[in-house]
């Protein structure tokens, strides 16, 4: 009697562990998705901004410092929730981390302000942040 219980007590415990595991998937995604929805934000106040980083425009030189700060702060902001995916991809489903690797590795393809920005502060993000970039330059 005793064990049967122990068994189904084991059981149980499984099943919420698992619930609790899909829960924190389901939040790991959602943040990741929010924190980029802010970044993005950006782009509909200032949507000139937004060829810096979809359409490998290059960071502009002579410009006003107000546009310098704003790309500097997008770029930073960009890099940020790409740390934080590269934090968090190990508790992420396979085709949400495939789609996220595949995402950051288009942006740095596309802006030179993320590769200029990462190329001045190596050291505030993880290698593979760095391996990233490298892959979409090769």
């Amino acid at each position: 009697m005793t064990a049967a219980v122990g068994l189904l007590t084991f059981f149980v415990i499984l099943y919420y562990a698992r619930i609790v595991a899909g829960q924190l998937r389901s939040q790991a995604c959602d943040s990741l998705t929010s924190r980029l929805m802010t970044v993005n934000l950006a782009f509909v106040k200032h949507p000139s901004l937004k060829k810096f980083f979809y359409a490998e425009e290059s960071l502009p030189t002579g410009e006003e410092d107000e546009l310098l700060a704003r790309l500097d702060a997008l770029a930073g902001m960009f890099l940020d929730v790409f740390e934080n995916y590269d934090m968090q991809s190990k508790s992420l489903p396979i085709p949400y981390r495939r789609s996220w690797a595949s995402y950051i590795e288009r942006m740095f393809a596309s802006s030179p302000v993320l590769r200029q920005y990462l190329e001045r502060n190596p050291t505030w993000y993880s290698e593979q942040i760095r391996e990233w970039a490298e892959r979409a330059q090769a």
